[in-house]
């Protein structure tokens, strides 16, 4: 699961990258200049956010231990097939798309599906039983509120960074 999670969100990286690429520099500018400042307004008065709002399909789960992992890490790491609880997880396709270049968009996109992926195994070695499984969610949900503040004043950070370096 870790190495196609990797792989599948370094491929869409590189898929948003070729996308830039094609771009002028000045729509490249603009869509992250506008993305900046969504992520500043969002930040400073948050509202709900596109997403899909669902798990991976079950039916993956038909397929076996092995291709099921594959297929999930994939589409964990491309990451717009499920739940994202935070704005600044755009910025991530928003850099692949602005670089303008496949490599860049592929690293971008690579190192948020390894941080994600490794997350995911963290989390999961500390699931020994079916009790430590709830233990494991409610310590999450708890630290929402928290992850939320952490990743709002990140979100303003790239924000700033994205209008300062693309001007506005």
């Amino acid at each position: 699961m870790f190495a196609s999670g990797t792989l599948g969100g370094a491929g869409f990286g590189a898929v948003l990258g070729a996308l830039g690429e094609s771009m002028s520099s000045n729509a490249r500018t603009v869509v992250g200049t506008a993305v900046g400042l969504i992520l500043l307004v969002t930040a400073a008065r948050p509202f709900p956010m596109p997403q899909v709002n669902r798990e991976t399909s079950q039916k993956i789960l038909e397929r076996g231990p092995i291709q099921w992992a594959a297929i999930n890490g994939g589409l964990l790491g491309i990451a717009i097939t499920s739940r994202i609880g935070f704005w600044l997880w755009y910025a991530v396709p928003t850099y692949a798309v602005t670089s303008g270049n496949w490599r860049s968009g592929a690293a971008a996109y690579g190192v948020y599906a390894v941080a994600r992926m490794a997350a995911i195994v963290a989390l999961s070695a500390r699931i020994r039983s079916p009790g430590d499984s709830q233990r494991v969610m409610e310590r999450m949900l708890g630290l929402r509120a928290t992850a939320r503040t952490v990743c709002r004043w990140a979100a303003v950070a790239v924000g700033l960074t994205y209008v300062a370096i693309l001007g506005l």
